[in-house]
């Protein structure tokens, strides 16, 4: 897992792929319960997208308050976003 998130695997596909989806999942996993997971799709044309971004890390490094927080913020900035549970 990465500690501090940044978009160098983003800015290394953005030549060649216009759309990047990043994903993450919450919740016990298929074998164990109901499974949440969220996609979002950044643009590559926003040159404080890092700054934006700065405090979103994986759900599991996240407080409830602080991943409340942050929906807003991701919700603007991205293309779009979904989110699919069962």
């Amino acid at each position: 897992m990465i500690s501090i998130p940044d978009l160098s695997y983003e800015q290394e596909l953005w030549p060649t792929h216009k759309y990047i989806a990043g994903l993450d999942e919450a919740g016990r996993g298929a074998l164990a319960g109901p499974v949440c997971v969220g996609a979002v799709i950044l643009p590559d044309d926003n040159p404080l997208l890092a700054q934006t971004l700065s405090g979103v890390r994986d759900s599991k490094q996240l407080t409830p308050r602080k991943r409340d927080q942050l929906v807003p913020r991701i919700k603007e900035i991205a293309l779009t976003w979904v989110l699919a549970s069962p």
